[in-house]
């Protein structure tokens, strides 16, 4: 099936919801490796859920896509802007890719540089920020990589397993944006 491609870029393509997806999904937010860096892990995420939570995004405004392979239309991860404020011109970002074998392979870096160049320049956005916790270091790097930068802390946000861990806020400005691609 190939998806409606919303924002193109080289390897990737970044396309709307499809609900005929919920079902990877479903998988995807179940599966600790990736809820784990998500504030997913006291829900429970089944097809119901999922259908109601893409209605109520829709209906705040928020802009979610799935992130598929150029290649051969794989979905591999999500990412979107959501509590979008048109007054203020800020939102924030996220991301998450799923699919294990394209971690660690640039795929997250691409998907948020054609996000970014799609707040920046289509939805007149001046800054977007979002929110990491401090045992996902490599989401961080790859943050900074994009441009990203350290903007505080919200000290000790994350309990797991009894360990606390920060949540780290970064952002960054329309006019610090340079695409990479």
């Amino acid at each position: 099936m190939t998806a409606a491609k919303k924002i193109p870029g080289r390897r990737i393509y970044l396309s709307p919801i499809d609900i005929n997806d919920s079902e990877i999904y479903v998988r995807w937010l179940n599966d600790i490796e990736t809820y784990i860096y998500l504030d997913l892990a006291p829900l429970v995420i089944n097809n119901v859920f999922k259908k109601g939570y893409l209605e109520n995004a829709l209906k705040k405004g928020a802009q979610e896509f799935g992130i598929r392979l150029a290649a051969d239309n794989k979905l591999i991860g999500n990412c979107g802007l959501i509590n979008i404020n048109n007054i203020n011109r800020k939102a924030e970002l996220g991301i998450f890719i799923a699919e294990k074998d394209y971690l660690n392979q640039g795929y997250g870096s691409e998907a948020i540089s054609l996000l970014l160049a799609y707040g920046f320049n289509i939805l007149n956005l001046n800054s977007i920020y979002l929110r990491c916790y401090s045992y996902n270091m490599r989401a961080a790097r790859c943050y900074e990589k994009c441009g990203f930068k350290p903007a505080g802390r919200y000290r000790q946000a994350k309990i797991i397993n009894g360990v606390r861990y920060d949540d780290l806020l970064m952002d960054i400005l329309a006019e610090e944006f340079s695409p990479a691609l």
